[in-house]
Order: structure tokens, then C-alpha cells, then sequence
């Protein structure tokens, strides 16, 4: 056989250099690889769900604006259109009808308050009061709880008189689609 060379000092060192170089650069790519996956978690728990509240708001917006135009389509637009009969339009639009006939005049003043998630018997609600089944089986994945509060204005010959708004709107997700499901109740006696 050959005989190997033998290295000098220097050349040791540079071997030396050279492998705590390489040790360093799987570091880095290691530390790389950790970083990415926390930006990745913070934004599906950060960002995507500031998405979600952010729907959720503009939809509890969608419906109070159509409440406040007596605007039936746009209110209807929040919805499930599913879930949408024709009983409950008409029932809308005989009270929009009612309150320009007889020269009732109103506004909606609204505030929309700070959002929560829903828990499950929120969702549970939602798919029994909407879909008449549980809301795994209605396809209900999560939603959020968007508090409103603020004031009616009804005016009728001159006179006016408001009247409070202090609600808990639900929107739910539901195949991939945001929903308005209505109010929900809550309990305040479990709150103390």
C-alpha cells in the first residue's frame, strides 16, 4: 500500500476549521428549521384567526347595516342560504314594510364589542337550532361569539324613542364558509 501523507500542523488546523465550520452550518440549518416552524404555528394561531374574528366582524357589520336599510338581500347575505326559508324573508320584509307604511322611521346605532371564541355549547346550539343535528354532523367546525351593543332609534310623527341593543351574535364555520347562526344566550349566573 501507499503510505498516506502525513499533515502539519496548519493542515490539522484547517481540518479542524473546516469540520467546526460544517458542525456550525447543521446548527444553523437546524436552528433554521425551528424558527420556521414557529412562524408557521404563530401565524395559523395569530393570523389565521385574526382572519376568522375579522369575518366574523365584517359579517355581524353585513347584517346590522341590511337591519338599518331594511335591506333584505343584505341581511340574507350573512346566512347559510341553506338554511333559508322563505317564511322568515317574508316575516323581514312585512316588518321592513309595516314600519315605511305607517312612517315609522329608525336607525341602528351599534357597537361590536370584544370577540370570543365559541365554545361547544355555543356550536352545539347553532347546529341544533339551525341544522336540527349536533354541530359535527352539521359540518360546524368552530365559530366565534361577536358582542353588539348600542341602540334602535324609532321615530314615528315627530317622537322618538330608543331603544337598547345588548346582544351576543354566533358565527360559525361551516365547510370552509363563515356564517351568521343568530343570538345566543348567556348564562351571567355563571359568570359570579
Amino acid at each position: 500500500g501507499e503510505d498516506l501523507p502525513e499533515f502539519d500542523e496548519k493542515d490539522q488546523q484547517i481540518m479542524e476549521e473546516t469540520r467546526k465550520e460544517h458542525r456550525k452550518q447543521i446548527v444553523i440549518a437546524l436552528v433554521a428549521v425551528v424558527v420556521a416552524a414557529v412562524v408557521v404555528a404563530v401565524y395559523f394561531l395569530v393570523i389565521r384567526g385574526g382572519v376568522a374574528e375579522s369575518r366574523c366582524r365584517k359579517l355581524v357589520a353585513t347584517y346590522m347595516e341590511g337591519l338599518d336599510e331594511a335591506d333584505i338581500d343584505k341581511v340574507e347575505s350573512v346566512m347559510d342560504p341553506d338554511t333559508l326559508d322563505g317564511d322568515s324573508s317574508d316575516t323581514l320584509m312585512n316588518i321592513f314594510q309595516t314600519y315605511k307604511d305607517n312612517g315609522i322611521e329608525y336607525s341602528v346605532d351599534y357597537s361590536i364589542g370584544d370577540i370570543r371564541k365559541a365554545d361547544s355549547s355555543n356550536l352545539e346550539a347553532v347546529g341544533s337550532t339551525v341544522y336540527g343535528k349536533p354541530a359535527d354532523k352539521a359540518g360546524i367546525s368552530k365559530g366565534y361569539v361577536v358582542p353588539v351593543s348600542g341602540s334602535i332609534m324609532m321615530t314615528y310623527q315627530g317622537q322618538s324613542s330608543p331603544y337598547d341593543l345588548d346582544m351576543d351574535i354566533i358565527c360559525y364555520e361551516k365547510d370552509g364558509e363563515w356564517y351568521l347562526g343568530g343570538t345566543i344566550v348567556t348564562d351571567d349566573s355563571s359568570e359570579e
